[in-house]
This record gives C-alpha cells, sequence and structure tokens, in this order.
C-alpha cells in the first residue's frame, strides 16, 4: 500500500503574506540589514538542520525558527499553531500550515508469468521484475505489446506505436534514447514518466520497463514518492525481457535489438498475467 507521512513543520512564507495582502508591520524598517539577512541565511543553510528534510527535526527547528521572526517583525498569523497534524485548518493563530505528502512505498508480493507459443507458462522469479512508484497496484491479463521505446511525439515525427493497436494490451517498452538536449523535440517524449502515460493513454492495461543494463533500470524510481501513472508498471531485467521475446518465437538475433530501437514496434504471440502489490 502507499505510505503518507504529515510534512509536520511547513510554514507559509514571506512571499506569500506579502503578495496577499495580510502581512502588518507594527514599525516598518528604513534599511535593509544585509548582517541580519546572511545571518539567518547562514543558520538556515548549516549543518544544524541537516538539510531540512520534510519531517526532520533539522526541518522543525528551521520553522520555528522563521516563525519566530515573522513573530518579531509583528505579521499578522493567518495559518495554524498546530503544525504536527494535517488536519489543523489555519485558524489565525499561528504561521505553520501542515499537509500530507507520500514519504515512501511498501511494495507486496508482484509477479509476471508468461505463456508462450507452445503454450507454456513461465512464471518469472520475483527477483527479476519490480514494482516502482510509477506503479499502481492490480492484476491484470494480455497479450503483451512491444513498442521500442514506446516514444509518440507528432512535433518529431516519432511514433513508436505506429501500426499497432496496444489497447487492452501489456506494453513492453525500452529506457532511451539518452537525449541531453532538453530542447529537442523528443526530448521529453523520452521521459520515462511520459512514456508511462502515452502507454496508458492509448489503452494499456499494464506496461513492463526494460534496459540492456541495470544502471538504465535504476532511472525508474523507487520509494521516493510521487504520484502513479494509474495501471500496473514493473521493471524487468534484460534476461526476462529476452526470455519474453523467445517465449514469443523471436529469434535470438532480434532479441539483441529489444533495447537500441532497430526492433520494429509489434504484437508479440504471447501472452502474460502481471500483478503489482503497491
Amino acid at each position: 500500500m502507499k505510505m503518507s507521512n504529515s510534512i509536520k513543520y511547513v510554514f507559509f512564507s514571506f512571499v506569500s503574506l506579502v503578495g496577499t495582502g495580510v502581512a502588518v508591520y507594527s514599525q516598518v524598517p528604513s534599511t535593509i540589514d544585509s548582517i541580519a539577512i546572511q545571518k539567518n541565511i547562514t543558520f538556515l543553510a548549516s549543518d544544524a538542520l541537516a538539510g531540512r528534510g520534510s519531517g526532520s527535526p533539522g526541518n522543525d527547528k528551521a520553522a520555528q525558527f522563521i516563525a519566530g521572526e515573522f513573530r518579531k517583525f509583528h505579521l499578522r498569523p493567518v495559518g495554524t499553531a498546530n503544525r504536527s497534524s494535517a488536519a489543523a485548518s489555519p485558524d489565525g493563530k499561528g504561521y505553520f500550515q501542515p499537509f500530507t505528502v507520500p514519504a515512501g512505498l511498501s511494495f507486496g508480493k508482484n509477479s509476471l508469468s508468461v505463456t508462450g507459443v507452445d503454450h507454456k507458462v513461465r512464471k518469472f522469479s520475483a527477483s527479476s521484475v519490480n514494482a516502482t512508484d510509477l506503479s499502481s497496484s492490480g492484476s491484470v491479463s494480455g497479450e503483451i505489446a512491444y513498442v521500442g521505446y514506446g516514444l509518440f511525439a507528432e512535433a518529431a515525427n516519432q511514433d513508436d506505436y505506429k501500426g499497432i493497436d496496444v489497447k487492452g494490451k501489456i506494453v513492453l517498452l525500452t529506457i532511451g534514447p539518452k537525449i541531453a538536449d532538453p530542447s529537442q523535440p523528443l526530448a521529453n517524449a523520452a521521459k520515462i514518466r511520459a512514456k508511462l502515460i502515452t502507454a496508458r493513454d492509448k489503452g494499456a492495461v499494464a506496461i513492463l520497463v526494460t534496459a540492456a543494463t541495470q544502471e538504465e533500470l535504476s532511472e525508474l524510481p523507487v520509494n521516493r514518492g510521487g504520484a502513479d501513472v494509474g495501471l500496473p508498471v514493473l521493471s524487468v531485467n534484460s534476461t526476462t525481457a529476452k526470455d519474453i521475446a523467445h517465449l514469443s518465437g523471436l529469434s535470438s538475433r532480434d532479441s539483441e535489438h529489444l533495447f537500441d530501437g532497430k526492433l520494429s514496434s509489434r504484437i508479440l504471440t504471447v501472452n502474460a498475467d502481471v500483478k503489482t502489490v503497491v
């Protein structure tokens, strides 16, 4: 199941207070005290606060320090004094605004089994398939559709789904290609979340993501938080991807091109059962 923790020490910023017209000074400073500003920045950036991670003791110290500065300038509070509960509503008694964010995931038992052209069922080991932060929980079955890199970008005249219908199918795609220049037409389409959303929007019921190396697979986020894409997503290592290709009758030579974009998109003549517990 997905796990959430309260970010306990979130506070209103000076910018939001001033921008909404609720900041009230009893005394307006006639000059900017650069020494005081430097002192505040030094404290907030110090090792003593250990990076101020959400929900951490360092974040709590930073929040209390800034609340104290707000108080010193007699800013009108529009938040709550209860910094530890996300259910606390702004009552004008303090400067805090708690809320919740995903703080980690708890993965259950994920599984993948494939029925080959010989009608034999191959169950893959748990160590060869992994769920990610981008996956939702689910249990689905369907044909596997290989879509190369899984790119779709009209501006770049690139459509790896051309000629095949993936509706109701389990999409197998490869991480890549790496595009260093963000101004390139394919830069956004090559991002893993964009690929998964494209597959989902084209009707896929689940997605298998593979790569030639484990290092490339590490691009998939695990325990970093963030929203899932609304369907099961499993990462499968290169050996598992090749095994799936062989079960479909694909030659060893063609299987070597699963990861370099040289193998054309196609429906593989195998059915898979995918289960994710996130």
